[in-house]
């Protein structure tokens, strides 16, 4: 390399060339975070085993996977994360950082992050959802991995070579300086098209795991409305979730997944929807018929022939002086009106029978607790008084009013498995209308809603004169819901409810179930 000694400007920049040299980027997280985040994420890898034995297990196939975690960690935990700029990571953390990057641009963990942010058990569940498509994308940056390591040696020589020519010069030997840092000229062509080749091979790895990412972000999303719908039906809402520490949010989880309460989970949050989305649509149609003409100043209810007396040029000013006096014509309708509601009542069999698999291998059991969670959860979004009655055989009735989250765990746990009677469960229920009636005089239109297989011969006739005569004094509406084959409107059933939904309306989201959630 030709140059001139004396050429001061020429000999300084050579100096902060190789100043430059010895300034790496070397940052290694991809979401900046504090010391206090990091101890959260201690504490709750401690305090939640699956989450930690899922970054051991990871530890043993991938590079710098516990980097990988924090940051992913960070990404749902922290109430506004920010992800580094390529141009300050140490090599070997560009591919983590490139699927953070992807991560963070997906909508579906912007939604995860509703219920992670402020949560870290929440949050190390989301990612223990992503499990297997985690694997996948970190197994896409195994090729990029070794261009990192290159680069990574090339940007050490480059550093030495730049420590060289400062220790040449400090020692006054120019020449030995100029060598130095011609050598790593050459050394940092290389490894800037290194740093390329490797930034490409990371942004491929990273776009051809998005879809992956996305069902794995979809999937967390599903798990965790799952969660927060069933505990939000215990009486635990989102943000008493947020606020409990990693052991009750663990416990709480370990309780809501047992081995009773697994088989209610994913049928309860399939019948809430149905339950949301039949409630949106009763609203939506009300009122639904018309009673003839009126005369009032509701434009969205015109008669036909105000229509021509606007549209008229010598009448419009008449139209708006009638409209002024609500004196045009518009249509009446009718609607049904809600009322003060009085209780729901919910009766369900448990006898031995309810034991039976029926749809997809679920017992007739889960079935019905399923469904009493879910109207329990229409009940209290609505503030409305909830009743069960469990029963089996004679003798055998369990009554608990669902006020409160314990209630429900009970009632969940609760099961007889005895015979099956139904007289004595039916009268309890009217005894709840009875006392409720007396209580608040003003409350109308209790529901009783019978959840049975229906394996019962006839009704004792005394008992059925008496049930009749107290639904028709309190206005008392009875739905049934069968639960088993045949039909429950051919048996007992028939004598005690207006409708019976089947268990295969309520699977399926028919149109009679969507009814009884509508009505109640």
């Amino acid at each position: 390399m030709g140059h001139d000694p004396q050429d001061e400007a020429f000999l300084k920049g050579l100096r902060a060339r190789a100043a430059d040299w010895l300034v790496q980027p070397e940052a290694r997280d991809a979401v900046p975070h504090d010391a206090f985040d990091e101890a959260t994420h201690a504490e709750t890898r401690q305090a939640a085993r699956d989450y930690d034995t899922q970054i051991e297990e990871y530890r043993k196939e991938y590079d710098y996977v516990e980097d990988f975690f924090c940051d992913l960690f960070y990404l749902l935990h922290k109430g506004d994360p920010q992800v580094r700029g390529a141009h300050e990571m140490a090599p070997s953390h560009l591919g983590n950082r490139a699927l953070i990057e992807e991560f963070a641009a997906l909508q579906e963990v912007k939604d995860l992050r509703d219920y992670t942010r402020g949560d870290p058990f929440g949050t190390a569940m989301g990612i223990g959802s992503m499990d297997t498509e985690l694997a996948a994308a970190l197994a896409r940056l195994k090729a990029a991995q070794e261009l990192a390591e290159q680069l990574q040696k090339l940007r050490e020589q480059l550093a030495e070579l730049a420590q060289a020519a400062q220790d040449a010069d400090g020692a006054g030997d120019t020449e030995a300086m100029v060598e130095a840092l011609a050598a790593g000229m050459g050394t940092e062509g290389e490894a800037e098209g290194l740093a390329e080749a490797l930034a490409k091979a990371v942004a491929d790895a990273a776009a051809a795991s998005e879809a992956q990412l996305r069902a794995a972000a979809n999937r967390a999303v599903a798990d965790a409305e799952e969660e927060a719908a069933l505990a939000s039906a215990f009486g635990v809402e989102p943000g008493a979730l947020q606020r409990m520490d990693v052991a009750e949010r663990q416990a709480l989880s370990k309780r809501l997944r047992s081995s009773r309460m697994a088989a209610f989970i994913s049928l309860f949050g399939a019948m809430r929807s149905l339950s949301i989305a039949a409630r949106r649509r009763r609203v939506d149609n009300v009122p639904a018929e018309v009673a003839g003409l009126q005369t009032s100043d509701d434009l969205a209810r015109l008669a036909p022939a105000e229509y021509l007396n606007l549209a008229s040029a010598e009448l419009e000013s008449d139209f708006w002086m009638r409209y002024a006096q609500h004196q045009l014509s518009t249509w009446r309708t009718r609607g049904a009106e809600r009322l003060g509601r009085g209780p729901i009542v919910l009766v369900c069999d448990e006898s031995s029978s309810m034991t039976t698999p029926d749809i997809d291998g679920v017992t007739r059991e889960a079935w019905s607790k399923a469904f009493v969670l879910a109207v329990a959860d229409l009940a209290r979004r609505e503030k409305r008084e909830v009743h069960y009655v469990g029963f089996a055989s004679r003798g055998q009735v369990y009554t608990r009013s669902l006020h409160e989250g314990a209630a429900l765990w009970e009632v969940c746990e609760h099961f007889f498995g005895g015979g099956t009677h139904y007289e004595q469960p039916l009268q309890v229920a009217l005894d709840v209308v009875e006392e409720h009636a007396a209580q608040h005089p003003q409350s109308v239109h209790p529901d009783v809603v019978f959840i049975t297989d229906d394996e019962y011969t006839s009704i004792a006739a005394p008992f059925l004169a008496r049930w009749r005569a107290q639904r028709e004094k309190h206005s008392i509406a009875c739905y049934g819901v069968h639960i088993g084959p045949g039909k429950g409107s051919s048996g007992a059933m028939g004598q005690l409810c207006d409708t019976v939904a089947q268990l295969s309306d309520l699977a399926g989201g028919q149109s009679l179930a969507a009814h009884l959630f509508r009505r109640l």
